[in-house]
């Protein structure tokens, strides 16, 4: 065991630099779960007006919209205003 006395030293740096580890981490965890909670909220939007327009979802549409991005479902929820089927909002 060591004594106090005989414990390595911290220096200021290094605890400066774990830090901004620490902070850098946390950041990117908190744009992480943001951009993932937009993406599933506009899922759910599409989802939503596919189904009040359409009627029931098959597992097909289902799969496709889980597979889309933030760009694409953003395109799919204009295309509803227009379409006459499904197949025409996700292209």
């Amino acid at each position: 065991m060591l004594l106090e006395a005989e414990q390595p030293a911290v220096e200021v740096e290094d605890l400066l630099r774990y830090n901004r580890l620490i902070q850098q981490g946390e950041a990117r965890g908190e744009a992480k779960g943001k951009a993932e909670g937009a993406l599933e909220g506009r899922r759910s939007i599409v989802r939503k007006q596919l189904a009040l327009k359409f009627g029931a979802l098959g597992g097909d549409t289902l799969a496709r919209l889980e597979a889309a991005t933030l760009e694409e479902l953003d395109t799919m929820a204009e295309r509803i205003l227009s379409a006459t089927c499904a197949d025409e909002v996700l292209g």
